[in-house]
């Protein structure tokens, strides 16, 4: 089935190098072409330019995964409001990305004494002047609407050129489209594309596409997998795994506070339980409740959900790709437990060390997946 996107078309990558590493040139060449090596200027679809400032994505977007849907905060920070506002593009660089990136937002600023705030429309698009990494997918485009959120990313993945669009919009606006198609084809008829009711769904109908597509995609802008269980769902899922008795102690000392007349006081110690990270929320989920108030119980309630990404636990513990997630999970015991149950699933040996550092887990896992997972796009 081909899908039609009316409002995406293919968009042509502008990048000096090609996608396969280049040996560098000459010196010869280096003279020749001399117009190619200005320092402090870069080239933006075949233009030489000075970026104008450096960001960080997490200045510029930030994104997370909330009761199963995409939220999308451009601008978050003050500096890149007041920056990036007003019809006019800006042309800057991004902390760890290769390209050079042009900015811009639509429509009227508003403007009071504290804070400039642009409209909700905001634009990202790469050149690729110095050559496109390879064996990734890389942001090319970035489009925020509020109505819709459109994500464009290209790479060489398993020995093909491709580009990768991903639109977001709430059920109500129409879902998910999710198009994968050869890189600057024009028109060669998509690899893959499919089209769901909501984020869920997608998942559910096609773990392999998210995770080989939309998951790195969207984790090279937001600096993480959204898409990687939380302590809420690795806890209640691997339900013999304990707490710390320390950490046990930590939440116990809250739990007075938490029934504290003050309201400020209550809140403070619910900030307090999410700042423990998920050994605290563990240590929330294996509480004894006996004797808890109503109040305590939905505060440490209120603190679990927020840790947790999965609406329900039901058949995880046979999903192998949650499974996969957990193996690169920053809890050793999750790494065991989720290893366990792989091969309990597959009924085979799994070759991996729960205490493989964090660098290394990623490439493991790699192939891991390709020994368990048979539907891979």
């Amino acid at each position: 089935m081909r899908l039609l996107v009316a409002s995406i078309t293919l968009l042509t990558i502008s990048f000096s190098g090609a996608l396969i590493a280049q040996p560098a040139p000459s010196n010869a060449a280096r003279l020749q072409n001399s117009n190619d090596y200005r320092p402090g200027w870069r080239r933006f679809a075949g233009t030489w330019v000075q970026p104008s400032r450096t960001f960080k994505w997490s200045d510029l977007l930030r994104l997370s995964l909330h009761d199963g849907k995409l939220v999308v905060d451009p601008l978050p920070s003050s500096d890149a409001k007041a920056f990036v506002r007003g019809d006019r593009r800006v042309i800057v660089e991004i902390e760890n990305s290769p390209a050079i990136w042009a900015l811009s937002t639509a429509g009227r600023v508003w403007v009071d004494t504290q804070r400039k705030v642009p409209s909700d429309h905001f634009s990202a698009w790469a050149s690729y002047d110095r050559g496109m990494p390879i064996d990734q997918l890389n942001p090319a485009l970035v489009r925020i609407t509020p109505g819709e959120n459109t994500f464009i990313g290209a790479g060489k993945l398993d020995g093909r050129e491709l580009q990768v669009t991903f639109i977001y919009r709430d059920t109500q606006l129409g879902g998910v489209t999710l198009v994968v198609e050869p890189l600057g084809a024009q028109k060669a008829a998509p690899l893959f594309s499919i089209h769901t009711n909501d984020m869920d769904e997608l998942r559910a109908q096609k773990p392999s596409a998210v995770r080989a597509y939309v998951a790195p995609l969207l984790a090279s802008i937001a600096g993480r997998n959204l898409f990687a269980p939380q302590a809420g769902d690795v806890y209640r899922v691997f339900s013999d795994i304990p707490a710390d008795p320390e950490m046990t102690k930590k939440v116990d000392a809250l739990l007075s506070q938490m029934e504290s007349p003050s309201v400020e006081d209550r809140n403070a110690a619910s900030s307090a339980l999410d700042a423990l990270g998920p050994g605290g929320i563990l240590a929330a989920m294996r509480l004894d409740r006996t004797g808890l108030s109503p109040e305590e119980c939905d505060r440490l309630d209120r603190a679990i959900d927020n840790h947790t990404l999965y609406r329900s636990s039901n058949n995880l513990k046979s999903d192998p790709y949650f499974l996969l997630d957990c193996l690169e999970n920053e809890d050793r015991a999750v790494r065991a437990a989720a290893k366990s149950a792989l091969e309990k699933l597959t009924g085979k040996p799994i070759e991996y060390s729960p205490d493989l550092p964090a660098a290394q887990r990623p490439k493991a896992i790699h192939a891991i997946e390709k020994q368990v997972i048979n539907d891979r796009l």
